[in-house]
């Protein structure tokens, strides 16, 4: 008997794996040591990691290391939307700041929750559902060629 699974998740689960393989290639073992920890903590083991990696600006090493986090760890991946909304909060700080290139392709991991994450910090100052907006149409025009849910997660987060 057969099930019946969906494609457009099979695909993005599939790339989170596969990419969470490749990553212990080039992370080595720094979240294997958070494994030793109980749940709770790997938890805040990883998110530690990832928070480093975003707060240097590089989404993509940040994305990485969730990548890596979800492979090793199904606690992790089960509750994984929040971790990347941190990533999202971090970016929008960085884009005030003028900070460009901090859009990834990878921003889909774990339910799109980087764009939650980026539009909570301009809607909570402000409230200013516009201002949001034009937010969301940037990101999809930056991310167009790469990925066609990028404005409408960001709406979302909205």
């Amino acid at each position: 008997m057969f099930v019946n699974v969906n494609k457009t998740l099979l695909i993005p689960v599939a790339a989170l794996v596969f990419i969470g393989a490749l990553s212990l290639l080039f992370f080595g073992d720094p979240l294997r040591s958070c494994m030793k920890e109980a749940p709770g903590p790997r938890t805040a083991c990883f998110q530690k990691l990832i928070d480093a990696a975003a707060l240097t600006g590089d989404y993509d090493e940040a994305f990485g290391v969730v990548a890596h986090a979800y492979a090793l760890d199904a606690d992790y991946a089960a509750n994984c939307h929040g971790s990347v909304h941190e990533i999202g909060k971090i970016a929008y700080g960085r884009f005030q700041t003028g900070e460009s290139g901090i859009f990834s392709p990878r921003a889909f991991y774990c339910g799109y929750g980087f764009y939650h994450g980026f539009m909570e910090a301009p809607l909570d100052e402000d409230g200013d559902a516009a201002r949001a907006a034009s937010f969301c149409d940037e990101i999809g025009r930056e991310l167009a060629k790469d990925t066609a849910d990028a404005r409408g997660a960001c709406f979302h987060g909205i």
